[in-house]
């Protein structure tokens, strides 16, 4: 008797949409009070001290600022590329080949939930989104789509290069066995 097909279906979909799910879920939490400017300022400050050791307490408030913005821009970047490779690894489901509907298919989903967590954080106390976020995570999307397609090119080349390998293998050796010399 055969299992159903959810069943055999399930360890995939766990391997291909869980870490999206699980991502996803990350930037949700991202997007609460978890992620208020004043909380990253408090890890960054701290892993500062740890860095610099023992000593007097010297970051200022600018300094502090400034590197706290900047690790929020590039938070950004780094989670919305992240969230688009694993949409394309999802709609891929382990095809070698690009399929290019999931390179449309994480841009799209990459800017809807770009679009509902600004208006989440618009809509949750103490936090505001902006159109400057907004585009930090298309950037994202773009180098990780981007990533994506050289990726592929080099899969393709690579899986090129290795079928002319074992086609000139192949000749070589039925040469050797006939016992004919190679043709130049």
């Amino acid at each position: 008797m055969n299992a159903p097909s959810w069943r055999r279906r399930l360890p995939l979909l766990l391997i291909y949409l869980g870490p999206l799910l699980l991502w996803m879920a990350v930037l949700f939490a991202a997007s609460t009070q978890f992620g208020r400017y004043e909380v990253s300022a408090s890890l960054l400050q701290k892993a500062l001290r740890l860095l610099a050791g023992p000593g007097p307490d010297d970051i200022t408030y600018l300094a502090l600022y400034s590197l706290n913005r900047a690790a929020r821009r590039l938070a950004h970047v780094c989670a919305s590329f992240i969230l688009s490779l694993l949409i394309v690894r999802a709609v891929q489901w382990g095809t070698p080949r690009l399929k290019w509907r999931s390179l449309v298919c994480a841009f799209l989903v990459n800017s809807a939930v770009a679009v509902g967590e600004m208006l989440h954080r618009n809509r949750t106390p103490h936090r505001h989104g902006d159109l400057s976020d907004l585009a930090l995570n298309m950037l994202g999307s773009a180098l990780a789509l981007l990533t994506a397609i050289v990726f592929f090119a080099g899969k393709r080349w690579e899986q090129k290069a290795r079928e002319a390998a074992m086609q000139a293998s192949e000749t070589l050796a039925q040469e050797e066995a006939t016992g004919k010399p190679p043709v130049t």
